[in-house]
């Protein structure tokens, strides 16, 4: 695997050491559930590419909210070359007609590396104030490697 890889298998395994340590900082207020489905451990993807994401649910949408949160991580195959990952949080949420999401440098940084690596791949942002935020990305890697 090119050194700028990484197995999603070890990029979810960063994201629940994150995740632990900022469940240690908000108590009861994060619940985390992390799923990563049979299969997809292997599949290559840039390195640090999730973290981000989850570095903005947890500053942008559960740190400002008043209310427990919950933090759902998850992979599922999508098809024989896609892989489905999905961020799902019922923090504060945002308004997507304002843009925020395409200002953000983390963001805009992971679309990056992802268009690089897997030119098919996408990233979605769906979110709603005051529900919460829903990012899904559809890695499309094979034939790309």
């Amino acid at each position: 695997m090119p050194k700028d890889l990484s197995s999603l298998g070890e990029e979810f395994e960063v994201l629940a050491q994150y995740c632990e340590l900022q469940k240690m900082r908000f108590g009861d207020r994060l619940d985390v559930r992390i799923a990563l489905e049979p299969g997809t451990e292997k599949i290559p993807v840039p390195k640090l590419l999730l973290r981000p994401l989850v570095e903005n649910a947890v500053i942008h949408g559960i740190e400002p909210a008043d209310h427990p949160c919950i933090l759902q991580i998850s992979s599922e195959t999508a098809g024989p070359d896609t892989v489905r990952i999905r961020m799902e949080d019922n923090g504060v949420g945002f308004d997507t007609e304002a843009g925020a999401s395409e200002q953000s440098v983390g963001i805009r940084n992971v679309r990056e590396r992802l268009q690089m690596a897997y030119p098919d791949s996408q990233l979605h942002i769906q979110s709603t104030e005051g529900k919460g935020t829903v990012v899904i990305l559809e890695i499309v890697w094979k034939g790309a490697e």
